[in-house]
């Protein structure tokens, strides 16, 4: 599809310039400079670009003043989104977008060999803060500077909701690839006289994400993201980036051989060989010879189990594959990862240490964080029913039967709240059975809501459809001109179409980059399959998806040629 070609094209480099130019040749390449990134503006190279503190730093100051000038230049014409709907609902890890990155400016003019990091966004419909979780970061920076066999990495395990991405992007926003802006998680205000107390979340979260030296977020419906070899293109560009590791940037910018090793094409052919040849034995090098001290850094990996969708007739999935080159990373060189309980088994040979977050039978402090929750959504919203219209005591007996029922869940948590806040549930004499009980439940009341009959479903389920069968993130344009070649004439118009898409926007959100996603995983679970016993109402064909992007590409005659 077209997305797809853009994305390639995003990530694509050319070969690396001498650094050592005379003065009449850099005077040359600044006055060519604009012209060249206008022509990648042309060809759509920046509409999926990463964000600029994602890219290499520290030749900033050469294309600065060209920045500059085409920021200024291209204010009137720039960022019209390839859809006339803005994102309203999208966070990203990083808020730092920019479209004419300096850094990428630099990668495309003078190192057009150098790894480029994978564009990542978690969508989200409304975002909020977590509350706790200062024992989380705690244990995960004790542990990893511990002495302890398991100290090679920590897994972060729950069911779907518990908060395992929001810790990974709380830790991202607080590395040095972060925005600058508060975490998303909450720190909670505690009074303390005595030095000898741990320090707070906030300080344990902070000294944990300096440590972070990469990232990758796995989404199952962006297949690139679980994909080896942009795994390994993708983590090698951030590395090179992380002041910690300035002597393998220095190293890769000096080394071609390691640049080739690292081309989008290697990583392609051998994975394994790019990873172990372009990244992990320059960095035993570099620390054997005292040029990286040995401090910890820490890898980040969210969502192994989305992976797994992608997995390969044979060979590697992302889990197996840093299992297996696990022995030979460098000592200090840590893996923070996280994955579903019901498949921690993908990660059973990997010698890390484990938390549970959905474990509160075994776990007091799961419930201490979900219920500090809830007390502060009911502190935050004192104007509305949540608070006005429900005693004390009511509050409390809420409070309980939520946090029985989460499990950990989060997600569970807000999704309830939101719905009393707006008045959908009404909580009578103590009686919580009018509450759903799980997130399928939640779902299906919100669908119930949103559509009173079949028919105003009917409406928007191919565009459920097309979306859950598309394996990377599409723009409003391609998701109309997919579902329109569902039809031998036109039936829908763009306006009509974006009408339609208005209604599923709380659902369906848009990213920063202009396309569109599930808001949570589960959401695209729900939509495609049920357990047994639960009602089928809402199901979603996604056969009708694959069909209408197979009939789109047939009739698009650029594509065929």
């Amino acid at each position: 599809s077209g997305s797809s070609q853009v994305f390639s094209q995003g990530r694509q480099c050319g070969s690396t310039q001498d650094t050592l130019l005379s003065t009449s040749t850099l005077d040359m390449d600044r006055k060519k400079r604009p012209r060249l990134v206008n022509s990648s503006l042309d060809s759509g190279v920046f509409s999926t670009s990463s964000p600029d503190n994602t890219l290499p730093r520290r030749r900033k100051e050469v294309t600065r003043r060209n920045s500059h000038e085409l920021q200024k230049s291209n204010s009137s014409t720039s960022v019209e989104s390839q859809t006339a709907i803005r994102p309203t609902h999208a966070s990203l890890f990083s808020r730092r977008l920019s479209k004419l990155s300096t850094g990428h400016l630099y990668s495309q003019v003078l190192q057009p060999k150098f790894p480029k990091p994978l564009y990542f966004e978690v969508p989200q419909c409304h975002p909020s803060t977590l509350s706790g979780r200062q024992w989380l970061f705690h244990e995960m920076r004790e542990h990893l500077s511990s002495h302890l066999p398991t100290n090679r990495g920590v897994i972060l395990a729950g069911g779907p909701g518990v908060g395992k991405t929001a810790c990974i992007l709380a830790m991202v926003e607080r590395s040095c690839f972060g925005g600058g802006k508060p975490s998303l998680i909450e720190e909670v205000p505690v009074s303390t006289s005595s030095s000898s107390i741990p320090p707070s979340s906030g300080e344990n979260l902070s000294l944990v994400s300096s440590h972070v030296v990469a990232y990758h977020f796995c989404q199952a419906d962006n297949a690139p993201t679980c994909l080896l070899p942009e795994f390994v293109h993708s983590i090698s560009a951030q590395m090179s980036q992380a002041p910690q590791l300035s002597p393998y940037f220095q190293l890769l910018q000096s080394d071609q051989t390691i640049q080739a090793r690292l081309s989008l094409a290697s990583c392609n052919a051998s994975p394994s060989q790019s990873l172990v040849t372009g990244i992990l034995e320059p960095l035993n090098t570099l620390s054997s010879t005292g040029k990286i001290p040995a401090s910890m850094c820490i890898i980040v990996v969210d969502g192994l189990c989305e992976a797994e969708q992608h997995r390969p007739d044979h060979g590697d999935t992302l889990a197996s594959f840093i299992a297996r080159h696990l022995q030979l990373f460098p000592s200090w060189l840590k893996i923070v990862c996280t994955v579903r309980s019901s498949m921690l088994h993908i990660c059973r040979v990997m010698p890390f240490h484990q938390i549970s977050l959905d474990n509160t039978e075994a776990d007091e402090r799961l419930n201490k964080d979900l219920s500090d929750y809830i007390a502060c959504r009911i502190k935050v919203t004192a104007e509305t029913q949540l608070s006005n219209k429900m005693k004390k005591n009511m509050a409390t007996k809420l409070t309980r039967y939520l946090v029985s029922k989460a499990c950990g869940s989060f997600l569970y948590v807000k999704q309830i709240l939101d719905y009393i806040e707006k008045g959908f549930l009404v909580v009578k004499a103590g009686s919580f059975k009018v509450l759903p009980e799980n997130l399928s439940e939640i779902y299906q009341l919100a669908f119930n809501l949103k559509f009173p009959s079949s028919e105003s479903f009917n409406q928007v389920s191919a565009i459920f459809s097309i979306s859950l069968a598309s394996l990377q993130p599409i723009n409003l344009h391609e998701l109309f001109n997919i579902f329109s070649a569902l039809f031998i004439k036109t039936e829908v118009g763009w306006k009509d179409f974006q009408e339609r898409y208005h209604l599923i926007s709380e659902f369906l959100v848009m990213r920063r980059d202009g396309s569109v996603m599930c808001f949570h995983p589960t959401l695209r679970d729900w939509l495609v399959r049920r357990r047994e016993g639960e009602s089928t109402k809402f199901l979603c064909d996604i056969h009708t998806g694959h069909e209408a992007i197979a009939l789109s590409m047939i009739r698009q005659a650029k594509i065929l040629k």
